[in-house]
């Protein structure tokens, strides 16, 4: 009874981006207060009740991090998306409606970013290739913090990247590099490099 269409995706079956898509935005907050009672209860917290999940009523754009993974598929074409559910099959999204459409922007220049400068793209079976992932972050000003996760220390024409993306999309008033050069499952790496603008968000 609580299933829907209207708020359909056309990712949602194959991605593992968001996992409520297909049902009532009421239900959807039903599930997450039963989830945190649940986690309580098995904290050994006791008999608890809670209020009814409170929202500001915006069910599409609110996320306001993002981490792409990058990976290349069968025929060697770069995708930028989100895991498949259950796997690290990258699903190649044109579009994420829990993301601001600035994302989308962002993510697809990088995409054609990296093909058109030649950039490898990260092969976690491997262990080869050079981007793994594109990070982002955004605060409720609309500034926009971009971080590129790579396998090694630095990436090709720097100042030309940058240049790239201040020209494309003036929100973003940050651009960092992060070295990941471990074999893991664990996105970010210890090593920050700032390459141009703020390291953070207010």
């Amino acid at each position: 009874p609580y299933r829907t269409e209207e708020r359909s995706c056309p990712y949602h079956k194959r991605c593992g981006g968001c996992i409520y898509r297909n049902i009532t935005r009421e239900y959807e907050l039903e599930i997450k207060r039963n989830t945190v009672l649940s986690a309580l209860r098995r904290a050994g917290i006791g008999d608890i009740s809670a209020e009814r999940t409170v929202t500001d009523g915006v069910a599409d754009r609110y996320r306001n991090k993002a981490q792409y993974p990058l990976s290349r598929d069968r025929d060697g074409n770069i995708s930028i998306g989100f895991f498949s559910q259950k796997s690290h099959d990258v699903i190649d999204l044109e579009d994420c409606q829990q993301l601001p459409e600035s994302f989308t922007r962002i993510s697809l220049l990088f995409k054609e970013y990296i093909k058109d400068n030649k950039i490898s793209v990260y092969d976690e079976i491997s262990g080869t290739g050079l981007v793994r992932h594109l990070y982002l972050r955004t605060a409720m000003s609309g500034s926009i913090l971009m971080c590129i996760v790579i396998n090694g220390v630095s990436l090709p024409n720097e100042a030309g990247l940058v240049k790239f993306f201040k020209d494309k999309e003036p929100r973003i008033c940050g651009i960092s590099v992060n070295s990941n050069r471990k074999s893991t499952n664990v996105i970010l790496g210890d090593s920050y490099r700032l390459l141009w603008g703020e390291e953070y968000l207010e």
